[in-house]
């Protein structure tokens, strides 16, 4: 569809699943009957229609160069401008593999859900151009990054029974190739002994360029990441929101703010990194859907209003009488915005602070 005047341009195909995605002018898809088909997004021509089929795929995902399904334990690699099958890799281990490939160059990473002692994730290696797996890890999560043939993966300390007030976040750095433990970078706190200290287990940690930070028990805290050092100190402590209501960490800083999403009415909350600061980006009713993008923040209401706020000043900029309830992701195209309600479509142009 014409992003500007809503009008349909091309339609392509029938009983085709919903899970499409488009990258450098394809799109890929994926039909009821298995097939995985290639389209011009300009035209709706086919490109490419596979011989392989593969019903109800988990995930299509484009990495670098090759374009992957992913299908329980198994993902399949294809040429994404011919439609030629490259490999087959399949972790027999695992109850079932995860989405969100890591392109690497010649070697890509997936992780699994794995059943040992404990069930627990596991970070595989896989050569590129044969399939072939190099390395797993048993209790190691998607790497937060990888630079000089080296892996930083952060990993699954847990365990079920937890004496004393000592905490700790451990970050393995392993050889991108053979999978050796090249060295680890431990981040420790105490949390307050009492009733039910067991359960204090602190939360995710995730990496903003060079600031890493770590969720410990309340506190926020940021280190160096490009500066390691043993026993190393946070350059900075923030308090999370005091309240349940703010929700979850959603593991993402945006323009200064570490987000925080509540589950149950869809508000934003954020602290600011520069000095602790606390705002919310909210409406006046649940909201079913929140998106941002760049300096607007969208909280379609379940009262069939959809709200534009402001990310800096967390000011109300307009709203949209949508009539719905339910809502897809809110889209954003150049300097138009696309409102998914059940069998509608709306289209809004935005003001140029937010283009």
């Amino acid at each position: 569809m014409n992003v500007q005047t809503g009008k349909t341009v091309w339609t392509y195909g029938a009983s085709l699943l919903p899970s499409i995605i488009y990258q450098e002018g394809t799109i890929y898809g994926a039909a009821n009957d298995g097939s995985i088909y290639a389209l011009s997004a300009s035209n709706g021509k086919r490109k490419w229609l596979s011989s392989i089929k593969l019903p109800s795929p988990d995930a299509i995902e484009v990495v670098g160069d090759t374009l992957y399904i992913l299908k329980g334990k198994a993902m399949y690699a294809f040429n994404p401008k011919t439609g030629k099958q490259l490999w087959t890799n399949t972790e027999l281990q695992s109850e079932y593999g995860h989405a969100g490939l890591i392109d690497a160059g010649d070697v890509v990473f997936r992780t699994y859900t794995v059943q040992g002692a404990l069930t627990s994730v596991q970070l595989n290696a896989i050569d590129k151009k044969t399939g072939k797996k190099l390395w797993g890890i048993f209790r190691q999560n998607t790497p937060l990054k990888i630079e000089g043939g080296l892996v930083y993966s952060v990993k699954d300390n847990y365990s079920p029974i937890i004496e004393g007030p000592e905490r700790s976040v451990t970050v393995s750095v392993i050889n991108l190739k053979t999978g050796e433990l090249k060295g680890s970078r431990v981040y420790r706190w105490s949390v307050q002994e009492g009733p039910g200290v067991e359960y204090q287990t602190g939360g995710p940690c995730y990496l903003d360029g060079n600031d890493f930070y770590v969720h410990q028990n309340g506190i926020i805290a940021r280190y160096d990441f490009s500066n390691y050092k043993p026993n190393d100190k946070p350059l900075r402590n923030y308090y999370e929101p005091a309240s349940n209501s703010y929700g979850y960490p959603a593991q993402k800083v945006h323009r200064g703010r570490i987000l925080f999403a509540s589950s149950g009415n869809g508000t934003l909350t954020g602290i600011k990194t520069a000095n602790g600061q606390q705002m919310s980006w909210a409406g006046d009713n649940p909201s079913s859907m929140t998106d941002i993008y760049g300096k607007g923040v969208y909280l379609a209401q379940t009262d069939g209003i959809l709200h534009a706020i402001d990310f800096d000043s967390g000011k109300p900029l307009f709203r949209v009488k949508t009539g719905a309830r339910n809502y897809g992701p809110t889209l954003k195209e150049g300097g138009s915005l696309i409102i998914q309600t059940n069998g509608k479509l709306t289209g809004v142009r935005l003001p140029a602070a937010l283009k």
